[in-house]
């Protein structure tokens, strides 16, 4: 099992939305919102001008009732209420969750950080955070779902560490950026597209080394993460 014991604190989250598999067969996740961190303070806001946001109300999706004006930016109880996404930390079993999400137990993380590593998901409305990593230097360690891999299982069975390679998808018609996950030449999966561009830094600047390091269930889907290592060349 391995394990991340360099974390990055995020300067911002990407909020993202998508819809559950029985509302409908198109399982975009698409960017709605944003957290950001300014001088101590957190501001949330909506994308609300976005075709992302407007495709994701299209769908379903539901505002937070806390913040349901979404022309509004909002300054107050904006980490309080997010962090309630996250288990409290005086829980027996705390550690057994920052070890599920392969978060070294000791290491010390705000909860503003947890939530962008953890994706602060509920089952009941398809929300999640993303951490974009900017300017992330080494060295550090990160756990990544491998995007799409429902569509790729019947060519390649993935088992816990096996090996895998990053390499750009140019044949790919729907994203010229794409950046996929590749099991002995073959396409397993890609990197999340909100994640592409600091992955690409990552690809070509360092070094970087990718084991499958776990499957998992979440509201009836089978989750595929990586774990990438990052480090200076020599």
């Amino acid at each position: 099992m391995n394990f991340i014991v360099n974390i990055i604190e995020p300067n911002r989250l990407i909020v993202t939305w998508q819809p559950h598999k029985s509302i409908t067969c198109n399982r975009i996740r698409r960017s709605v919102g944003i957290i950001e961190k300014c001088d101590g303070e957190y501001l949330f806001r909506y994308s609300y001008d976005s075709i992302d946001f407007k495709h994701a109300r299209d769908e379903g999706m539901e505002l937070f009732r806390p913040f349901s004006s979404p022309e509004k930016i909002y300054d107050k109880n904006v980490i309080e209420f997010f962090s309630a996404r996250l288990p409290p930390r005086n829980r027996n079993d705390f550690n057994r969750y920052l070890e599920s999400i392969r978060i070294k137990s000791g290491v010390k993380i705000s909860n503003f950080a947890l939530l962008g590593y953890s994706e602060g998901r509920l089952p009941s409305d398809g929300y999640a955070f993303l951490h974009p990593f900017d300017d992330a230097t080494p060295n550090f360690e990160v756990l990544l779902e491998v995007s799409g891999h429902r569509f790729y299982e019947n060519r390649s069975f993935l088992n816990i560490g096996d090996d895998l390679d990053l390499k750009p998808d140019k044949d790919n018609i729907y994203d010229s950026n794409a950046l996929a996950f590749f099991k002995n030449n073959t396409i397993v999966g890609y990197v999340n597209r909100f994640l592409t561009s600091a992955v690409y830094k990552w690809l070509y600047l360092y070094n970087i080394k990718i084991n499958v390091e776990k499957v998992s269930k979440f509201s009836e889907i089978n989750r595929i993460y990586a774990f990438i290592k990052v480090s200076n060349k020599p």
